[in-house]
């Protein structure tokens, strides 16, 4: 409402919404872009640009306090005092502030003349970008001059052949509201369809002109035309196909949003996984989402893909998948950001988005073991309930399981209008890489690294791949063992109680040394600590995780206890979690392949001598090799000048008297190949070696020398 005609449209906005009869329903109405948070801090503690429109007078009488009265600063005065230093810290009391400039890694677009901002442009398209390109900006053509690290220097290029410059941003989809009534649309459209009065009464209800209601007619004809039906808000289509390299295109068409599929197509990947051990690619979008399978394997499993499970089996796999999504990335690094605990460079600096990626991730990987962390609280509920909206995928999973919806399936020879354009969205979206959280794609890499090596060399010897000391040595500082690392406080064990989750009276006292009852008794009577039967023997439990111990019946708490003591651990087996925490074997092998689903451990064939499979945590893996690396290394770095000729000196037979053939012909074959001067051949090499005559035989038979 402040800006000019600003009342003038949000009446005609209105005035829209209630001729289409948007208001009153949920999530179909008008919002509120934002209302005048100022007047909040002035009516609460007196904090202005104008102190003179505020009863500061009134404000000290009624609450007893001497309210500020020097003039205070306005957003654009506060933002030119960050930028010059003179401010030196900021509180967001409303949060309104920082949720306004969020860091998006954009690059300023300055006019090379004046210095004046022109705009911003995206990091990734200035990445492409190079000095003399010349793009659209508004209404002008610009041409790069120079490209700084926080900058693009631009002039006037009137007449160039610009490129379209491109930006990355969030678009969070159609509400399941809005799709709702998009589906009753879309049934009544389907109804219609084939009537003459079809153009009049799609000009009336979605206010087009003659042109765009013939161009949409056309296009739903032919959508039915493909599909047989249009799908609508009780009717789903699932569409399948091959395209030009024989891989099968899955299509679902449904008109519930973006979120709403997201969330459906985020457990379609999880349930496939589980039952195929194959990851597929998948793009969501406001009208369906896609799901591309190899070309070569078995049909795909639709009814994976075009059911969805119970309400508990699907809140198990969202918050098991969700955590591995590019929008748990992404999401975390911004909530991350906002809290302080990504630091920029500088107010008048800009941070590269992809440093923050790197720095986000490194975060994550150390708050993820914290599951009361607040900034992963914080992202777990904004994709639950902000993003995702995980209520309405319940609905529409009650109404598929009720039978009000229907799912259509159809074989098409070619994409249909509408899965043609999802096509070309999906190429897109396969071109750049995004926020997937730094444990996946590691994951992902040592996979792919132990799946090529199995292809070329036997499963015994991939076992020799990792050097035993390298994880004795690793274990051995983990799980508090090493002379640095032994706790030798209360504080100090507490802290490996925390990290290594329990520890039986012979465990702690390997630890602690002969004191460790002492200390042990110390946590147990301030609460730190508490002892319990685990396994069928007495151990010591972190207090914080007493309640995780008690109830190993739910997958949840004892996929944390056994993820907290892998932490500390190398490569293990189904049967010594089994044997250490009294489940099954079948339990313990379930666990551990949802860690390994979530990206937490790494499952494969990896300690010499073994004989089953064994998981190990990802980050204790790399750290194994690497240290397994440096072992390697050790064996074959070079020794000092005087070891290594003291070596060629025994090695040529060089320090024994005496001759024979056998060391004549040893002498031949270990300077085979050597260039030697003709002058020097006899007198500095052969007679040095051995018996002359020898080497005379040698040479007349055996070998030849040629120069």
């Amino acid at each position: 409402t402040q800006h000019r005609k600003g009342v003038e449209t949000v009446q005609m906005l209105i005035n829209l919404l209630l001729l289409r009869g948007n208001i009153g329903k949920p999530g179909a109405g008008i919002c509120p872009v934002r209302g005048h948070s100022n007047v909040q801090g002035q009516r609460t503690v007196g904090i202005t640009e104008k102190p003179e429109l505020v009863p500061l007078d009134k404000l000290a009488k009624q609450f007893g306090f001497e309210p500020p009265r020097d003039k205070g600063l306005n957003t654009v005065e506060a933002c030119e005092k960050i930028l010059s230093g003179e401010v030196r810290a900021f509180f967001g009391l409303g949060g309104n502030f920082v949720s306004a400039i969020p860091e998006r890694g954009l690059y300023s677009v300055v006019h090379a003349g004046t210095g004046a901002k022109l705009g911003s442009l995206d990091e990734e398209f200035v990445f492409e970008s190079r000095p003399g390109d010349s793009f659209v900006l508004g209404t002008a053509v610009w041409r790069i001059e120079n490209l700084d690290r926080d900058r693009v220097v631009v002039t006037e290029a009137p007449g160039s052949l610009p490129r379209i410059p491109f930006w990355n941003g969030d678009l969070p989809g159609r509400p399941h509201e809005l799709g709702l009534a998009f589906g009753e649309f879309l049934r009544e459209a389907g109804e219609r369809l084939d009537e003459p009065e079809f153009v009049e009464w799609v000009r009336d209800r979605c206010a087009l002109d003659s042109n765009s209601a013939l161009n949409l007619r056309t296009y739903l004809l032919e959508l039915r035309e493909a599909l047989g039906e249009l799908p609508n808000d009780r009717l789903l289509v699932v569409e399948e196909f091959q395209d030009e390299l024989g891989d099968h295109r899955i299509v679902v068409h449904s008109p519930f949003g973006r979120r709403v599929h997201h969330a459906w197509l985020l457990a379609a990947r999880a349930r496939i996984r589980d039952a195929l051990n194959l990851e597929v690619e998948a793009l969501a979008h406001d009208d369906g989402f896609m799901v591309r399978f190899p070309a070569g394997t078995e049909d795909p499993p639709l009814d994976l893909i075009t059911t969805l499970p119970d309400e508990e089996e699907l809140d198990e796999l969202l918050i098991r998948e969700l955590q591995i999504s590019p929008i748990f990335g992404a999401l975390f690094r911004e909530n991350a950001a906002r809290a302080l605990l990504l630091p920029r460079r500088g107010p008048d600096r800009r941070t590269p988005l992809w440093l923050l990626r790197i720095r986000s991730q490194d975060l994550m990987q150390v708050v993820k073991r914290f599951g009361d962390f607040p900034v992963l609280l914080e992202t777990y509920r904004e994709a639950w309930d902000d993003i995702l909206r995980i209520p309405d995928v319940h609905k529409v999973a009650r109404a598929m399981a009720a039978g009000d919806i229907a799912v259509r399936r159809t074989r098409t020879e070619i994409p249909s209008p509408f899965a043609s354009s999802l096509m070309f969205e999906f190429t897109g979206a396969m071109l750049y890489g995004g926020d997937q959280p730094r444990a996946e794609w590691r994951t992902q890499l040592l996979a792919i690294d132990r799946e090529t090596l199995s292809t070329l060399i036997r499963p015994e010897e991939m076992r020799g791949l990792i050097d035993r000391r390298a994880v004795s040595g690793l274990e051995a500082v983990l799980q508090r063992m090493a002379e640095k690392s032994r706790p030798r406080s209360p504080d100090e064990l507490a802290d490996a109680l925390a990290h290594l989750g329990d520890l039986s009276a012979s465990e702690l006292r390997d630890r602690a040394g002969s004191d460790w009852r002492v200390l042990a008794d110390a946590l147990v009577a301030d609460g730190r600590a508490k002892v319990a039967e685990v396994g069928g023997e007495q151990r010591w439990i972190a207090g914080e995780y007493a309640d995780e111990y008690a109830r190993f019946d739910v997958p949840a708490p004892l996929r944390s206890v056994i993820r907290r003591w892998m932490a500390s651990k190398g490569p293990v087996t189904p049967g010594e979690v089994s044997e250490r925490y009294g489940v099954t074997r079948d339990t313990a092998a379930a666990r551990l392949q949802e860690l390994q689903a979530l990206g937490e451990v790494v499952g494969g064939e990896f300690l010499p001598g073994g004989t089953e499979r064994e998981f190990v945590d990802a980050s204790n893996l790399r750290r194994i090799h690497q240290e397994t690396l440096r072992i390697l290394r050790k064996q074959i770095e070079p020794v000092d000048p005087e070891r290594y000729a003291a070596f060629l000196v025994s090695w040529h037979e060089l320090d024994r008297g005496g001759g024979s053939d056998r060391r004549a012909r040893a002498a031949l074959q270990r300077l085979a190949g050597a260039p030697v001067p003709a002058t020097a051949l006899e007198r500095g090499v052969l007679e040095r070696r051995g018996d002359a005559r020898a080497f005379e035989e040698l040479l007349v038979g055996e070998y030849v020398w040629q120069g």
